[in-house]
């Protein structure tokens, strides 16, 4: 059932209360720190359904391998090679198959800066063509790269939301982004992002949630 929740007041009370790392978040920390959108996107595809921790540990072990990550090194190496690097954050296979095929997709840019300029359209056309990229992924590198007024929504963010009774369990990315976006003003995007991300990562766990430590325990109808 939707309860009506001040999301933007929750937010702001969960930020007084949480110490946001950047390393904590690995694609708004390569973003703030320069790296090509391409390795961001790897990045990005490292991070699917596991640890940031381990994502970077990937990442780092992936450059260390290759000296520079763009997608005419990429796809110059043999997949074993690219599997072994990633292979500390999980579904290694599956994770080299999403990153060449990325590489293919924009080897054919003139510049990857190009990402940067190109409409909010074009780049999700372009992204959601790559098998194993879908919305979120788009939609991260759009916030955190490009500041696009987009939230993206993760699984950690989905589980606070429905627990707070925004959102409903049936609700697909789309309906919930739809939810969100009515709900914040696009000033908030970011910081509600990291900040949900890292509540659901502290408190409202997947499992064992500690309502009892939960700084909007007052507030959470704790739909559990």
């Amino acid at each position: 059932m939707y309860v009506n929740v001040d999301l933007k007041y929750v937010v702001d009370v969960l930020s007084s209360y949480m110490n946001l790392k950047d390393e904590d978040f690995i694609a708004y920390y390569l973003c703030r720190r320069g790296y090509n959108p391409f390795e961001v996107l790897v990045a990005i595809v490292l991070s699917q359904n596991t640890r940031d921790e381990l994502a970077m540990k990937a990442f780092n072990n992936l450059r260390s391998v290759l000296g520079v990550l763009n997608p005419q090194v990429i796809l110059s190496q043999s997949p074993e090679v690219i599997e072994d690097a990633v292979r500390v954050a999980g579904m290694y296979r599956r994770r080299t198959l999403v990153i060449k095929e990325l590489a293919r997709v924009l080897i054919n840019l003139d510049s990857l800066d190009k990402l940067l300029t190109m409409s909010v359209e074009e780049v999700r056309d372009l992204l959601l063509s790559v098998d194993g990229i879908g919305y979120k992924t788009v939609d991260v590198f759009l916030l955190m790269c490009r500041g696009e007024p987009v939230f993206p929504v993760d699984t950690h963010i989905r589980r606070v939301l429905k627990r707070l009774g925004i959102i409903e369990e049936g609700d697909d990315y789309l309906e919930i982004q739809g939810k969100v976006h009515k709900l914040l003003p696009p000033n908030y995007y970011l910081k509600a992002h990291l900040i949900l991300i890292a509540h659901g990562r502290t408190y409202c766990k997947a499992k064992k949630p500690l309502c009892n430590e939960c700084p909007i325990n007052d507030l959470c109808p704790k739909n559990i």
